[in-house]
């Protein structure tokens, strides 16, 4: 090769660097009105995958105890999942229902414990914040819940025993929950589930105190009793956790003014600190509650 030949190749490898260092510049140069996407960092379009119809958040943990689930135990949380959205029949049916098989599940291929887990979205949860069934065992609570807390509007079932047939017997609380305390105006009833608790059983209507004592600052209750097919109510008041006494230890009948049937007020009634016997996830603060006992103790005159 002359040494002009290697001058002509040494030449056109300058000119080819040059072009391509050109057309670098040009391609990475920003253009006035665009962004400058040359150091822009690479990123997905794909969208998450979503599990659950439920907002997946630190808040909604499912508990493997899901997959532990019959059938049949499954139909009877759906049961109490439909009733969330329902009536305070549903609720207390579906309760029922609910209630008997935890007192005897013999009849299940399998049962499986739920203590303070949520049923919502055919999921048990073992931390959940949202609308959901809020179950602990034969007790339930249909609301507004926090990290598992009753906190928001909602209503709690107590079973606390049997009746005839099928029938439980229930404390039902609805109102106004903060971390798992009833405050403010609310409805208390002891009653059959099978039975109309203004035909037979106790309605209070009362306001608490909003301590965790959950003290009834106002309360007015209801005790209504059928006999041979006719129905007695009674009436009775309470002020800030005590029995309102007018001095008399017979009540009448407010139905009726010639029935002859009063309500003997002894110190099952007179006794007692009025306030929520039953608080959500805890003991019950007295067994000898007068919802149960004193509804059914008649005094003639």
């Amino acid at each position: 090769m002359t040494v002009l030949n290697i001058i002509i190749a040494v030449l056109a490898l300058v000119l080819v660097g040059l072009i391509v260092t050109a057309v670098l510049r040009i391609t990475l140069t920003p253009v006035p009105g665009r962004p400058d996407i040359s150091a822009a960092p690479v990123s997905s379009s794909i969208p998450p995958v979503q599990t659950s119809q439920l907002p997946v958040t630190d808040a909604n943990v499912r508990s493997d105890r899901t997959d532990a689930l019959s059938a049949d135990q499954k139909s009877l949380l759906d049961a109490l999942e439909q009733a969330l959205s329902g009536t305070r029949e549903d609720r207390v049916q579906a309760m029922e229902a609910w209630s008997n098989a935890v007192m005897d599940h013999s009849a299940f291929d399998s049962w499986t414990d739920i203590w303070m887990l949520t049923y919502q979205d055919g999921q048990l949860w073992r931390d959940f914040t949202g609308s959901g069934v809020l179950i602990n065992g034969s007790s339930v609570y249909f609301g507004t819940i926090d990290h598992q807390t009753p906190d928001g509007e909602g209503m709690a079932i107590v079973v606390d025993g049997k009746a005839s047939g099928s029938a439980v017997m229930y404390f039902l609380q609805e109102g106004t929950w903060d971390q798992g305390v009833l405050t403010g105006e609310a409805q208390l009833i002891r009653g059959s589930s099978q039975t109309d608790p203004a035909a037979g059983g106790c309605v209070i209507q009362c306001t608490l105190d909003g301590s965790a004592d959950e003290i009834m600052t106002q309360a007015q209750l209801t005790v209504s009793q059928t006999q041979n097919g006719v129905t007695h109510q009674f009436t009775l008041q309470a002020e800030n956790g005590a029995y309102s006494s007018d001095g008399t230890d017979l009540i009448s009948c407010a139905l009726h003014s010639d029935c002859g049937v009063s309500l003997l007020v002894d110190g099952s009634v007179t006794d007692l600190t009025y306030q929520n016997p039953y608080p959500w996830g805890k003991q019950p603060r007295q067994m000898g509650l007068p919802f149960s006992s004193y509804a059914y103790g008649y005094g003639g005159r």
